[in-house]
């Protein structure tokens, strides 16, 4: 496909020292480098594009990079860090279509309208392609490696938002594009809405979005595993990778999936079985105990008798 203009590409240039770094925009029909402050809605008008960038230190684990452009060629944002550590970065897209690549990889995944994606890259540099059409609206909310978001952040594969944090990660990202002040309102603002975007990202699972197929189908893997071990169940760490999920996660779907925990249901479980091994008569209260996983027969009796209202004995002795 042929563009009017040549491609464009913008370049976020480290500092070297003290202060800060900039955007370097080459326009090859002017055979010429403009460089950008990065602050809060720097315009720019080239041969191929024109727009607003901006760039927000806001701390020394946060910064924000946005990117409102309208094109008539294709453009390439190209972010890295002096430090050389890759960061975690929040991508959200109101608009636009294209492709990323994190940290140089040769497989693009692709950028388009109204989609929210979590990366840590294997290498500090992101490059962002954009093609023409749809004006380009775009925010990256950048973390350092030590601020604590989601367990399964993996260097090679990105986590994509489908649920109710896509929506408001969406809502923050607009608020941003659309920042009505300057000077230190202007930080207070953007601070606020990246400590939202954080809050939103450490949720292993957002509150009141349904477990998806995967997600269910490891809960009843993780149930049947404990089912299958009343007596000496596995911990939720060994649960966890046997299903393939990090324990954080697990314990949250499993927790919205049974609407209950680990420990509420373990008990539950073993309460009933206990109460189905009474019903038979065939074994004494002891080894039932025992088989429930009860070390001592009266902590067995004292919760048998809070679910059920009569100790093991008077049950025993009622169906027996």
């Amino acid at each position: 496909m042929q563009y009017p203009g040549a491609p464009l590409e913008v370049t976020f240039m480290p500092p070297q020292g003290e202060g800060d770094g900039c955007w370097a925009m080459t326009d090859p029909e002017q055979d010429g480098t403009v460089t950008l402050d990065p602050m809060i809605r720097v315009p720019f008008s080239l041969t191929g594009a024109e727009g607003r960038l901006g760039l927000f230190e806001l701390s020394p684990q946060f910064k924000i990079a946005t990117a409102e452009v309208t094109l008539n060629t294709p453009l390439t944002i190209v972010g890295s860090d002096a430090d050389g550590v890759p960061k975690q970065t929040c991508l959200v897209t109101l608009g636009g279509h294209g492709r990323v690549r994190y940290g140089g990889q040769r497989v693009a995944q692709p950028l388009s309208d109204r989609r929210v994606s979590l990366y840590r890259p294997p290498a500090p540099e992101t490059r962002l392609e954009f093609e023409p059409g749809a004006r380009v609206r775009v925010a990256a909310f950048i973390f350092d490696p030590d601020v604590p978001l989601v367990d399964e952040l993996h260097p090679l594969r990105a986590v994509e938002y489908t649920d109710a944090r896509c929506t408001i990660l969406q809502r923050i990202t607009a608020e941003v594009l659309t920042c009505p002040y300057v000077g230190e309102a202007q930080r207070l603002f953007l601070q606020s809405r990246m400590l939202e975007a954080q809050a939103v990202l450490t949720q292993g699972e957002f509150a009141g979005a349904p477990p998806s197929g995967r997600d269910r189908a490891c809960c009843e893997r993780a149930r049947e595993m404990l089912l299958d071990n009343l007596e000496a169940p596995p911990g939720l760490t060994t649960i966890a990778v046997a299903v393939g999920m990090s324990p954080s996660r697990l314990k949250a779907v499993f927790k919205r999936h049974f609407g209950k925990s680990f420990t509420e249901l373990l008990l539950e479980e073993r309460l009933e079985r206990a109460r189905f091994l009474l019903e038979t008569g065939e074994m004494r209260i002891e080894e039932i105990a025992w088989r429930c996983g009860y070390a001592h027969v009266s902590n067995f009796s004292r919760a048998f008798t809070q679910r059920f209202g009569l100790p093991p004995t008077r049950w025993l002795g009622r169906h027996g």
